[in-house]
Order: C-alpha cells, then sequence, then structure tokens
C-alpha cells in the first residue's frame, strides 16, 4: 500500500465505511443486555452482515462481508469486534466503545480505508500503512476551516444542551458546575472562538475584493 502525497488524494471518515458505535446504538443496532442482527448497508453500495451479543459476559460485535481487492479479487471475512464499558468522564453512566481488531485499542468509530478490508482504528493506519484518515474540517481550506468548525462545533452544543434539558440534570455540584456544564462551557468558549474567526477572514476578504474592484475602476 502506498503513501498518499497530497492531501487532497487522502480518505476521509465521512467518505469512508465506518462502524459508528453512535450510529449504531441510536438505531437500536446494538442494545445493552440484548442480542441484535441485521444489515449495514452503505451508499457506494458495501453491505456489511452483523451479530451484537450484548446479553453475555463477553460482548462483541461479529461482522461478516464480501471483501474485494484492487485485483478483483474478493474473500468472505467473519470476525468478532469486542465491546467494552467504560465509565463516563462526566461522572455519571458509561460509555460502549469498540476495541480495534488490529492493535486492541478503544474506539467509537472503527473504519475500512485504503483498501483495508477490516473495520480498525482510524489512528491505527498511520501506524500499520503510514496513512491518516481526515476529517472533512482537515481538508477544508483557512477559510472554510473556521466556518466547518463553527457548524460542528454549534451541533455539538445544541445537541447536548438538548440532552440536559431533558434529563432535568443539575448545573452545578456543592458550589462547582458539574462536568456536563464544564464541557458545555468549553465547547461555547470554542464556538465564540470559531464564530469571530470566521467573521474576521470574511470582513479581509471583502474588504480585499472591494479594495481590487476600486483599483481596476
Amino acid at each position: 500500500m502506498k503513501r498518499i502525497k497530497g492531501l487532497y488524494q487522502a480518505e476521509t471518515v465521512s467518505g469512508s465505511c465506518c462502524i459508528d458505535m453512535r450510529f449504531m446504538q441510536r438505531n437500536n443496532y446494538i442494545i445493552r443486555n440484548k442480542d441484535t442482527q441485521g444489515v449495514l448497508e452503505w451508499t457506494r453500495g458495501d453491505l456489511v452482515n452483523f451479530y451484537c451479543n450484548m446479553s453475555g459476559e463477553d460482548k462483541y460485535l461479529q461482522v461478516k462481508y464480501r471483501s474485494t481487492n484492487r485485483k478483483g479479487e474478493y474473500s468472505i471475512l467473519d470476525y468478532k469486534i469486542p465491546i467494552v464499558e467504560v465509565a463516563s468522564n462526566l461522572g455519571s453512566g458509561t460509555i460502549l466503545y469498540f476495541l480495534c481488531p488490529e492493535s486492541g485499542n478503544r474506539s467509537r468509530i472503527l473504519i475500512s480505508a485504503y483498501g483495508e478490508p477490516k473495520f480498525i482504528n482510524r489512528e491505527y493506519y498511520e501506524t500499520k500503512h503510514g496513512l491518516r484518515i481526515y476529517y472533512g474540517c482537515q481538508k477544508t481550506s483557512k477559510s472554510d476551516y473556521h466556518n466547518t468548525r463553527y457548524f460542528d462545533i454549534k451541533r455539538k452544543v445544541v445537541k447536548l444542551e438538548l440532552e440536559l434539558k431533558e434529563k432535568h440534570r443539575n448545573t452545578h455540584y456543592r458550589g462547582k458546575p458539574t462536568k456536563e456544564q464544564s464541557y458545555l462551557r468549553k465547547l461555547k468558549s470554542e464556538l465564540n472562538y470559531h464564530d469571530l474567526k470566521r467573521l474576521q477572514i470574511f470582513n479581509e476578504e471583502y474588504i480585499k475584493l472591494y479594495s481590487q474592484k476600486n483599483f481596476r475602476g
């Protein structure tokens, strides 16, 4: 597998086949204390059959699918991806993680990209293949970066505020903000930063364009 030289030739998380824990739980493909099975399908036509064991002591997601290499040769892959529960850093409940079948690292998202047949941890691509899988914002231009980050963070803020409101969570504990509130404040601070930067870039581009028009006139 060759190293990708140009950033715009590299693959992204959104453009690859991913098994996302958040998506799996939101669509009831993974349910605590219950076994499930079904089919995952991506817009480019890839299909993965899965069986999820969450009722036993050893929790896992078993996947079975056909993988085709660059020569057009295919093989059937059938393997288990362990699932572990970890205490939430927000102070309550637990979070489910996959264990990468190659590295054993905890991950919320496993990805198949660059011809890699298995779904593995994003960071492990660089270790195994010398390749990176980028997030969309990492491939944006300088002028678009802050705009992209602004809307990404805004979605997180809206989602977290809605969850806190629905669960009627306290904002403070023993006179101090809860971990959830501290995280929300951090997100809002980042949101304000990127909002100011994107407006600054917009003003600079507007002034530059206006100056060019006056010069031509």
